[in-house]
């Protein structure tokens, strides 16, 4: 089971998400509300302007994050395993 470990903002727009495997994300926010699993969102091309800020993150159980983005959807349960699967663009 993919667990997290650590979490962190770096900057305004980029976040490190760091597994219990070793494993370390770096993404821009941008491209993670780019990648938006919610209905109305995976539905549709999101335009997501850069950068991409956010006022939380909440851990939901071991599932996933909720990230409140201060534009754009904020209704997106993101697993572990979808954060993982978006490629690094740091």
């Amino acid at each position: 089971m993919i667990q997290l470990k650590n979490m962190n903002q770096i900057g305004k727009d980029v976040i490190e998400i760091e597994y219990n495997d070793g494993i370390i994300k770096r993404l821009r926010l941008n491209t993670v509300q780019k990648n938006c699993p919610c209905t109305r969102c995976s539905q549709k091309l999101l335009d997501v302007l850069s950068p991409t800020t956010v006022s939380k993150v909440v851990s939901v159980g071991c599932y996933g994050l909720k990230f409140h983005f201060l534009s754009g959807c904020q209704q997106g349960v993101y697993s572990h395993l979808l954060l993982r699967g978006i490629p690094c663009d740091i």
